[in-house]
């Protein structure tokens, strides 16, 4: 075809404080013109599958900004070593954002971030000591445990080789969203008013794999956001990594975190169940006479068991000394009813199982003694069946323990969600998928169950899940919990990540993409289960997949089972239980314009007129386009798809 159309589009969030925005600020002010060229390469490959390089050209982001317009469809004829190369159709947008660049300090700018989100950034890491020449750092990467606020995603950089004694880059950013009325939003309030202080530290713990691929522990730091709001500033430097093996500084590692906004919103959140939540409150607690004078209990907490709802971890207040003056926990716990979610379609058998029993909350009072041995010292519990019958939410309520010895202390609770509970009475849970928010892609992974020789494989130790799901996670590793393999039963992850697509965003826009190409597979969600042997060793045992295309023709979100297949065979190895909510955000992704969003930078890449060069050169059979965006993008993302020189038709979608 004389005219081609590559139907190419990228776009780069330049959100205040980012990496993104700060290295383009670095390359529009360095004095030289140069650094800000984006460049258009075309390539083409010849029936053996040799590359060659047939022009280039480019579009200079510092002109953008002088002329105070954007590239719209603009013709770049591209160089060529013969000359008379072909001209490309190209656009560059975002010089709103640019211009705003301008007066906005890269530095500075982190505490612009959404007042409803808290960003964390990891940026680069400087070993220190003897770790700097340690030859058994072969790798290393950073997990981030940010107060509990992803749930069970795990936050982790990507894991990069180290290269002599300089910085390891991770340019690693994750943002949590933490909207009005969650349960998040309530847990950062608990971590910022509490009086431990600690309770609100974010730890990035660094690890290193050596040759042999084992993984160890070289240290731990830390960034206190309760410091940080007193200090009316948002983090942005470095933090000391500590050894375990004693206060010794083994590295220094460069982060940002923002959260002035959130953290101000977090404070003034009213302490009442989300609208589909429902919350456990601990307050105060009055001791009997028996365990006041008892000298054996030195200090008291309570457990909560939350029909299995959330980790025993999550439904536990600190522990408090008995000889305080006054006992109040202060403690508060949500669990979301997301509609489709698992909490909400176990809380519905629990009420609708025909007994009772099956929804009570216990609240369990323990004690240690001075040489750390555990005793239960009382328990009650709230039923939930009752809470429905009575329309009320429990509010403060005074709730006589039962003891052994009779005559137990008396704790004060509160469950709050009624109208959760309510509602999902005319709510079918596995219906409800389809409710998922309409600017985000929720994702779970329920379960996994083998099949055929990998079911008594006894290699198999382990079992996680990673998930592709169209790169919209950014540098976000989406991956389950490495949960141990136990006879032949299903092994449950419960894991679940909400992507946040909103309107005029780069992952909106990528999405878009992928559903109006003409390959059906660039829609699909990709899930790669993996297995680790008793040493350790990790392997692939197969992979399965879901296509969103093939959603929105049926209308109907994903909800069941996937096949997994063995990577050596078209052999099914197990059975993944997975639910995909999308048909929102999908609609949402078809109608959108693809114009810059507000604070992006962004290509297109449209029609190619050959050269009468290239048309008639016979050894080139494809051709396709690279794009060089100032090194703010991978090199997958910007490229285009290779198309048949001689199509009739061509759309790269």
């Amino acid at each position: 075809a004389a005219a081609l159309d590559f139907g190419y589009s990228h776009s780069v969030s330049l959100a205040p404080g980012s990496r993104a925005q700060q290295e383009l600020q670095k390359s529009l002010k360095s004095g030289n013109n140069e650094d800000s060229d984006i460049y258009f390469v075309l390539k083409g490959r010849t029936p053996q599958g040799t590359e060659r390089e047939l022009g280039e050209a480019f579009v200079n982001l510092t002109d953008l900004l002088r002329d105070d317009a954007d590239k719209v469809r603009v013709a770049l004829p591209l160089k060529s070593k013969g000359g008379g190369g072909p001209t490309l159709m190209v656009s560059v947008l975002g010089v709103d954002a640019l211009r705003r660049m301008g007066t906005t300090p890269a530095a500075g700018a982190a505490g612009a971030a959404q007042p409803d989100a808290l960003r964390i950034d990891v940026r680069d890491l400087t070993l220190a000591g003897p770790a700097k020449s340690d030859t058994k750092i072969a790798e290393l990467f950073v997990e981030i445990d940010a107060l509990g606020l992803s749930g069970k995603t795990v936050l982790v950089t990507p894991s990069v080789k180290k290269k002599g004694t300089g910085p390891v880059r991770f340019d690693y950013s994750h943002t949590l969203a933490l909207p009005d009325g969650s349960a998040e939003l309530a847990k950062l309030r608990t971590a910022l008013v509490t009086k431990d202080e600690q309770d609100s530290d974010v730890y990035f713990t660094v690890k290193s794999r050596d040759p042999r691929g084992d993984v160890h522990e070289l240290g731990q730091g830390f960034v206190n956001l309760e410091q940080m709001g007193r200090e009316n500033k948002d983090k942005d430097g470095s933090v000391d990594v500590v050894s375990p093996k004693g206060a010794v500084i083994v590295a220094s590692l460069n982060v940002s975190i923002s959260a002035l906004g959130v953290m101000r919103r977090a404070r003034a959140f009213k302490p009442a169940a989300a609208a589909d939540a429902v919350r456990v409150e601990v307050a105060g607690l009055a001791l009997s006479s028996a365990v006041r004078q008892d000298a054996s209990v030195t200090e008291v907490w309570v457990e909560v068991d939350l029909l299995d709802l959330a980790s025993a971890a999550q439904l536990r207040t600190k522990p408090q000394r008995k000889t305080a003056a006054a006992l109040d926990f202060g403690y508060s716990h949500s669990v979301s009813l997301a509609p489709g979610s698992r909490a909400q379609q176990e809380l519905q058998k629990s009420l609708k199982s025909g007994n009772n029993e099956d929804s009570d909350i216990y609240f369990v009072l323990k004690g240690r003694t001075p040489q750390g041995t555990e005793r239960e010292l009382g328990e009650a519990f709230v039923n939930l069946t009752d809470l429905l019958r009575d329309d009320a939410d429990k509010v403060r309520v005074a709730l006589p323990l039962k003891s052994k010895g009779g005559g137990g202390p008396t704790l004060m609770v509160s469950v709050l969600g009624v109208d959760a509970l309510r509602r999902m009475g005319t709510t079918p849970a596995a219906g409800a998928a389809g409710a998922a928010q309409p600017d985000a892609l929720r994702i779970d992974v329920r379960d996994l169950t083998l099949a055929g020789p990998a079911k008594s494989d006894t290699k198999i130790a382990e079992l996680f899940v990673e998930i592709d799901a169209l790169g919209l996670s950014g540098k976000t590793v989406l991956v389950t919990p490495s949960v141990k393999k136990k006879g032949t039963g299903p092994v449950r992850f419960d894991y679940s990540h909400t992507l946040a697509l909103p309107d005029g965003s780069a992952e909106l826009a990528k999405l878009r993409t992928a559903l109006v190409t003409k390959d059906e597979q660039d829609s699909d969600v990709y899930f790669t289960v993996k297995s680790r042997d008793p040493r350790g060793d990790v392997h692939e045992l197969g992979q399965g997949f879901v296509n969103l295309e093939q959603m929105g023709r049926e209308n109907k979100d994903k909800d069941g089972s996937v096949d997994v297949v063995s990577p050596k065979g078209a052999v099914i190895v197990a059975s993944l239980n997975v639910s995909i909510s999308a048909l929102g955000v999908m609609r949402r992704a078809r109608a959108f314009k693809p114009a810059a969003a507000a604070d992006a930078v962004r290509v297109e890449v449209a029609g190619l007129a050959l050269s009468s060069a290239v048309r008639q050169d016979a050894s080139v059979t494809e051709v396709w386009v690279e794009v060089d965006l100032l090194d703010l993008a991978s090199a997958a993302q910007l490229r285009t798809k290779p198309q048949r020189k001689t199509a009739a038709a061509l759309d790269f979608g």
